[in-house]
């Protein structure tokens, strides 16, 4: 049987490097890993380390203070973020950074963001949504702000419309 070692949060902080992707799972502030979170905004706080991650979230994490996403809430620590939605809480610090174009934010479909890691490490995913009409007449076309200069998705016709680059 092979031996498993047990991190704390802090140390599972430290494993995140520059530039990096991270995949976070949860729904709303049920199953949402607030420690892991928090341990790597606190790493952030002290080092600025990790800076410029790509954040993956299915599901909206955390929502209200230091929940979820907004332990991630620190400029320069995010730098593209792909979510199936965003908090739109007043009191949301990292929908603050979003809304001033502190990082990217994409809006892709749950289950084709669910689909992202299975395809690790291969060149594009094309994935089947049938509403695609509606994250076009998005006010940003899928995407959450200006800070982008495209979108991650093409629109190649009006079912399947989803031709994700490579995540690193």
């Amino acid at each position: 049987m092979r031996k498993t070692e047990i991190l704390s949060a802090a140390q599972a902080a430290e494993l995140v490097n520059d530039e990096d992707t991270i995949v976070i799972c949860g729904c709303e502030n049920v199953l949402a890993p607030n420690t892991l979170l928090r341990a790597l905004g606190d790493r952030y706080k002290a080092t600025q380390r990790p800076r410029n991650l790509t954040e993956i979230h299915p599901i909206i994490v955390g929502m209200g203070p230091d929940l979820g996403l907004e332990n991630l809430a620190h400029p320069g620590l995010i730098k593209r973020a792909i979510g199936s939605g965003y908090s739109f809480l007043k009191t949301s610090r990292y929908t603050e950074l979003l809304k001033q174009g502190a990082f990217e934010a994409h809006v892709v479909p749950m289950g084709t963001l669910y689909e992202i890691p299975r395809h690790r490490g291969r060149q594009g995913l094309h994935a089947d949504a049938r509403g695609a009409g509606n994250l076009r007449r998005s006010r940003f076309g899928r995407r959450q702000n200006q800070r982008q200069v495209r979108t991650l998705a093409g629109l190649p016709d009006r079912y399947r419309w989803q031709d994700l680059p490579q995540i690193r």
